[in-house]
Formats: structure tokens, sequence, C-alpha cells
């Protein structure tokens, strides 16, 4: 699995310059571009403080930036209470396991 650098830079500016961002990380803006342009990977310390500063979990630049649902609806799933979530989940994998 490769790192998604593509998830980094949209992280970054949803907060920041590539200037101010790479401030925030201690790490010279020259470098901080290499990584976020795929020409360099962070070293571990590095990457542990975009992922605090970005707020994402790790496994964030790790999975595909693709999704089947559009914004509008994980917005909407989002103000779904536990129960109806987990109604819609049992619906789901009923559909997806097939009949008895």
């Amino acid at each position: 699995m490769k790192f998604n650098y593509k998830k980094l830079k949209k992280a970054r500016k949803q907060l920041s310059t590539q200037a101010k961002f790479s401030e925030l990380i201690d790490v010279s803006e020259e470098h901080y571009v290499k990584i976020e342009n795929g020409y360099s990977n962070p070293s571990v310390p590095v990457f542990l403080r975009i992922c605090k500063d970005v707020n994402k979990p790790a496994r964030y630049f790790f999975t595909s930036g693709e999704s089947f649902l559009s914004e509008d609806q994980k917005d909407m799933l989002m103000e779904f209470s536990d129960e109806r979530l987990k109604t819609i989940l049992t619906v789901l994998k009923g559909l997806y396991d097939g009949p008895d």
C-alpha cells in the first residue's frame, strides 16, 4: 500500500499554505514540497507530526481516495443516530451476503 500524496495535499490545503505548514511540522518548505508532490517520503517523526497537525489517523494516508459516496451522502450519514446506522449496516450486510 502506498502513501497517498493527494490526500496529504488536500488535508494541508484545508489548513494552510505549504510554507506555513512546513513551519508547523518543522521541515523546510523545499523538503515539504517534495513530500507533498511524491518525490520524497516523510520520516516517521515528520509523518506523525503531519497526522497530528491535519488531525487525521495514519491510515487515512494509506487508503484509497476514491469513494462511492458523495460528500452530501457522507454528511447525511454523519447525522444519523447509531441505531439508524446499525439498521442500515444490517440491511447492507443482508444484501451483500444474499439469502440464506
